[in-house]
């Protein structure tokens, strides 16, 4: 959950807290008053009694408990208020100050476009692939993130973003998303949904494209707005089950054709292949090749979707996604052709 939502949450459930603190210890003043006591007192004195013993701590001059149970009552309101107040508090503020303390250091974001960008929401593994396609045709995008230490990736990029949780509207907002022409859900899928939700009414024109953690919600987050739902991990999935069937082999020598002019190959890196002993994410495959890498097969290991702090080392196979004319250029690069 965001600081900003626990904050909020904490807030309300203090505020319940102290108003019930007040009605029950109002009315326990009222009860000992009036039939232990034998005082005259109405509901306005219990009211003020209640609130000056919650904030002065029982320095309340003339109304008094004088009796042994009117002062167990009022020893047990300023315990019960001593925990709500200050220990409730500073629990409940925490959240929201640290929240602030952790974006005071962070760089300041680059502009967001004024119209017919995409936003991409969420810049984990399947976001910066997207950032890095927007980049390679020259769309105009904005990045939706909350993430502190990714924040502070995007700004010394110079990549335009919004800082916040991309479910509430404010920050959808602030990205323009009503001047958007799509929009990238790339976070898991049930911050996902909400966000879909809330972009889908604030722009009901734009195409909303969704990364899938899991394939059986693809239902939801369709009914929550999506045009267009995507499993990262699906294509490399079906590879790997593929192989362990052997209906292509181990080594796949031809391409298999995807959707819309895509296929799926791999790609045995030699020694004298540049991409040899980098990392992933430095290899700037995307960039120079068009070419997607979904996975990584390195000594009968798997990896879907690596991380992009992965190294590549002669031997492993690299699983692309692209057109002919991608593919062809990242088998020259992994093959070290000259």
């Amino acid at each position: 959950m965001a600081p900003l939502q626990i904050f909020k949450r904490r807030i309300v459930i203090l505020t319940i807290s102290i108003v019930l603190l007040i009605l029950s210890g109002s009315a326990a003043f009222y009860f000992v008053s009036t039939c232990i006591e034998g005082h005259d007192v109405t509901i306005l004195d219990s009211i003020a009694w209640t609130i000056i013993t919650i904030s002065t701590l029982g320095s309340y001059g003339a109304i008094e408990l004088t009796t042994s149970v009117g002062r167990f009552i009022t020893a047990s309101v300023v315990f019960v208020s001593i925990g709500v107040i200050f220990v409730g508090g500073p629990l409940s503020i925490a959240p929201w100050l640290e929240e602030k303390l952790k974006r005071a250091g962070l760089p300041k974001r680059a502009p967001t476009p004024s119209g017919g960008h995409v936003i991409v929401c969420g810049y984990g593994n399947v976001g910066r692939e997207v950032v890095e396609d927007l980049e390679l045709y020259g769309v105009p995008y904005v990045v939706i993130e909350s993430d502190p230490l990714l924040i502070t990736q995007l700004a010394r990029q110079r990549i335009p973003f919004v800082d916040g949780d991309p479910t509430i509207d404010s920050v959808l907002t602030d990205s323009n998303v009503a001047g958007a022409s799509a929009f990238v859900a790339a976070n898991g899928d049930e911050i996902n949904a909400f966000t879909i939700l809330s972009a889908r009414r604030l722009n009901r024109d734009m195409r909303i494209v969704a990364s899938l953690e899991d394939v059986g919600n693809a239902k939801v987050v369709r009914a929550a707005g999506a045009d267009k739902v995507i499993a990262p991990g699906s294509i490399a999935g079906n590879m790997l089950g593929q192989r362990t069937c052997k209906d292509h082999g181990v080594d796949i020598i031809g391409k298999i054709s995807l959707l819309d002019g895509m296929e799926l190959q791999q790609y045995p890196i030699s020694e004298k292949s540049p991409l040899a002993g980098k990392v992933l994410g430095d290899t700037k495959i995307k960039a120079f090749s068009g070419a997607t890498v979904v996975a990584i097969s390195r000594g009968g290991d798997f990896m879907v979707n690596p991380d992009p702090e992965e190294i590549i080392s002669a031997g492993d196979t690299l699983i692309a996604v692209g057109n002919d004319r991608q593919l062809d250029s990242l088998g020259h690069i992994s093959r070290g052709d000259s």
